[in-house]
Formats: structure tokens, sequence, C-alpha cells
């Protein structure tokens, strides 16, 4: 039995003893730098680019990501492009030549218009052709002048609109003239302002309505002699009631007895 314990004592040391050289070994082995080498070749694997070599410590982790390269189309890899570095490694990325006279550039159909060096009337019409004017005036009521007026270009057949300007001590009344539609010809629009004579006239609507109307007032108290008529009234009310109520107290004993 002693015999025995012996043999099976000295099994487990000298497994230990290999375990820990194979250890040494494999961490003495894993120690260290490789290599990974990217190498860049056409179809017929002629180089078109310097090869790339990059230092890593073994069981680094490695990715390789194919350029763009002028004159050439990436076609595939040759070897892993990513994965973990146990040694030396190369990755070969063959790309495609581009013949650029080659490739032909497809025809519009219809081809594109070419821009003119003018723009073209907005109608065909010969009366509308040219650039007309749009004058706005500005006057009062009797006639004055109280702006300077306002003088713009359009081409024939152009959409116009005007809009009447707030102008300090006036409100716009109402225009003399269409303030919008198509220019088929010179066109002149008065707009006609009201000028304010006092404050009161500043509560004039910009349209031209007359002022709002001022609320009636409410009186602020009540008269004693229409107080008075009020009290006698209540009065006369409370002496009725409490009649009645008397009156319908003592009926109601009398049916009793």
């Amino acid at each position: 039995m002693a015999k025995c314990r012996k043999v099976l004592a000295m099994l487990v040391s000298l497994v230990m003893v290999f375990s820990l050289f194979g250890l040494s070994a494999f961490a003495a082995e894993a120690e260290g730098d490789c290599t990974l080498t990217v190498n860049y070749v056409d179809t017929e694997g002629n180089p078109i680019q310097d090869p790339e070599v990059t230092v890593y410590p073994i069981g680094s982790m490695y990715e390789v990501i194919a350029p763009a390269i002028d004159g050439h189309g990436f076609d595939r890899a040759e070897g892993e492009t990513s994965g973990i570095l146990e040694g030396d490694t190369v990755v070969t990325l063959v790309y495609v030549a581009m013949d650029v006279e080659s490739v032909e550039i497809p025809e519009v159909d219809p081809p594109l218009a070419e821009l003119p060096d003018e723009a073209p009337p907005l109608s065909d019409d010969p009366a509308l052709a040219g650039t007309f004017t749009v004058t706005v005036h500005y006057k009062d009521t009797d006639g004055n002048v109280i702006r300077e007026e306002e003088v713009q270009s359009y081409q024939g057949a152009a959409l116009y609109e005007i809009t009447a300007a707030a102008l300090d001590g006036y409100g716009f009344a109402y225009a003399e003239g269409e303030t919008s539609g198509i220019v088929t010809g010179d066109v002149s629009v008065t707009l006609v302002y009201e000028k304010f004579q006092d404050t009161e006239d500043l509560a004039t609507l910009v349209d031209g309505e007359t002022p709002l109307a001022a609320a009636p007032e409410v009186p602020s108290d009540i008269s004693p002699a229409t107080g008075e008529t009020i009290m006698a009234i209540v009065w006369i009310v409370l002496l009725v009631a409490s009649a009645i109520g008397l009156f319908v107290v003592l009926k109601g004993k009398r049916k009793n007895k």
C-alpha cells in the first residue's frame, strides 16, 4: 500500500513538471511580435501600390479595409481581412483597372434645353411685350398729396397687388383704382386717407369706419328719494305678510277648540 502511494506521488509530480514546462514554452512562444503585410495588386497580379507592413504584438486583433485607389475599383481580398494575429500574416487586396475612356455617358433624351439669354415674356400677345409702370399716389380727402408717389416696373401680364401703408396722423379711407390684377398697361392707383382732427379721431378704424360709440355712463348711486320709496315698499310687504301669518295662526287655534 505504501509503495502504491509513492508511485502515485511520483506520477503527480511528473505531470506537474511537464505542465509547467509546457506553459512556459507556450508563454515564450506567445511573447514577441509579428508582421501584417497588405499587398495591393490588379487582377493580373501586378502591384498597383506599395505594400504596407505593420508590426503588431502576437495575439493582437487586426482588420484590413480596402482604400480607394485612383483608376481602380476594389474587387476582392485574398486572405483573412480581420482576426487575431498568431504569427506573420499576409492579405492581398485585388483591384480592377477602370478604363475611363471606355465609359460612355448616355445621352439625355430629349436633350436639356439651353437657358435663353433673356427671360421669355409672360404672354405671347405683342401688346403685352415689354414693361409697364404701376404708380401709387397718396392723398387726403381734400386731394392734397401727403406722401411721395411710388412707381414700380412690371413685365406685361405680371400680377400686382397694392397694400395701403400706415401713415402717421392719417387713417386709410378708400382706394381709387384697382389695387390688384394683371398688368396690361401702365396702372395708376390713388390711396385716399382721412386726416385725424383731434384725439377722438384716433379711434377711427383703419378701413374708414366710424369710431366706436362710447359706453353710456352708469349712475354711481341712488338718489335719497328713490331710496326712501324702496324702503317704504319693503316695510308694507313685511306688514302684509305678518298680518296674513297672524290670521292663519288664529284661525288654526279656533279650529282646535
